[in-house]
């Protein structure tokens, strides 16, 4: 497996983060993940502290927002920061830093509880790796849910995104025999 090197941190085109926000936000998500795994719950709980470089990207008036809305805060900040790796051809591209990634746990009783993952302790686990792809399908199968519709609407639309919807429905059979064999 490949080693990621890390460049730096850029917020998620449509975040309401900001890339200089990001280069505060990312270094210390990957402080506290420590390689490992953070909780939206582990976030809030850092961010609290004043002095905290996260603090202030949080609603901290408790007549306005409670801990559960600050866990929703801190899944949108850990979904909104990429980095920027070279592929095995040498080129920079952009993904997101931290996935949420299912972990089995008995802490608070929960069976099975989210936690980001850095996309290096991701890219060195087997089954998180398969998490990601399951939800990449996941997305693929809703994206043409969404927009088939508009193939028999819109002439342009047909013609530009037909290949693509036969790509998915192709990808849904393989997967769907590869489930049967399984």
């Amino acid at each position: 497996m490949s080693t990621i090197t890390l460049k730096e941190y850029f917020a998620r085109q449509g975040s309401r983060f900001t890339d200089n926000d990001a280069k505060i936000i990312g270094p210390e998500l990957e402080k506290l993940a420590n390689g490992k795994r953070a909780t939206a719950k582990d976030i809030v709980e850092s961010a609290k502290e004043n002095n905290s470089p996260l603090h202030t990207y949080f609603e901290w008036q408790d007549d306005v927002a409670a801990s559960l809305y600050r866990e929703t805060q801190a899944r949108h900040m850990a979904s909104s920061i990429t980095i920027k790796i070279k592929t095995v051809g040498g080129e920079d591209t952009e993904v997101r830093a931290f996935h949420a990634i299912k972990i089995m746990t008995t802490e608070d009783e929960i069976p099975i509880q989210k936690s980001y993952i850095s996309l290096e302790t991701v890219a060195e686990n087997l089954d998180m790796m398969g998490q990601i792809v399951d939800e990449a399908r996941k997305a693929l199968s809703g994206w043409k849910q969404r927009h088939e519709i508009y193939r028999s609407m819109i002439p342009a639309f047909n013609q530009e995104f037909t290949p693509i919807i036969e790509e998915i429905n192709r990808l849904e059979k393989k997967t769907e025999q590869l489930e049967k064999a399984s």
